[in-house]
């Protein structure tokens, strides 16, 4: 369990999470569209934080060994940073359907992107996971998961930025035109 390359992805899975919570909240809240993607990220993230918690308490508790079995500090700073910054691109993109379609089609786009993904890992060649493994272990595990957090901060920067910028369409028509 304390794999980095399974605890970092297991970590992650809050990018799962955060479409449906956001989806949630942009119905209830009519804060501005910054507030309620911030609050759908800390859920998820907390949520997934809360599982990995309750994860490393059972494995320490059930048999009792006489020492806790902890993951590294590097492991767990890595995927909290992996998983902040890919949850708050989920999010974006999340948020950028919600602004673009009605709520239940978007849910459905988010689901099929996901799964999209899910069988293009499931589904790849045996030899991707080797290559990224392969890959990243000359650089250090480290170097790579914040390059990648980097990089995933950038882009959910400019997600957010076109979210923000654009005001959200009226469902109401304009005070000049006549239906």
């Amino acid at each position: 369990m304390f794999d980095p390359f399974f605890f970092i992805q297991f970590a992650c899975l809050s990018m799962v999470l955060v479409g449906p919570i956001l989806t949630k909240i942009q119905r209830r809240s009519q804060a501005p569209v910054s507030v309620q993607i911030r609050q759908a990220v800390a859920r998820a993230c907390g949520y997934m934080s809360l599982i990995l918690l309750v994860s490393i308490l059972s494995f320490n508790l059930m048999p009792w060994r006489g020492a806790w079995s902890l993951p590294q500090w590097t492991t767990v700073v890595d995927a909290a940073l992996l998983s902040l910054t890919a949850t708050t691109v989920m999010a974006a993109v999340m948020g950028l359907l919600l602004w673009r379609l009605p709520a239940a089609v978007a849910k459905w786009f988010f689901r099929g992107f996901l799964l999209f993904g899910l069988l293009l890992y499931r589904n790849g060649a045996g030899q991707w996971s080797s290559y990224t493994i392969e890959t990243a272990l000359p650089y250090g595990l480290s170097t790579v998961a914040l390059t990648l957090a980097a990089v995933l901060a950038l882009v959910s920067a400019g997600l957010l930025r076109l979210l923000v910028r654009d005001p959200a369409p009226s469902p109401l028509p304009a005070a000049g035109n006549k239906i």
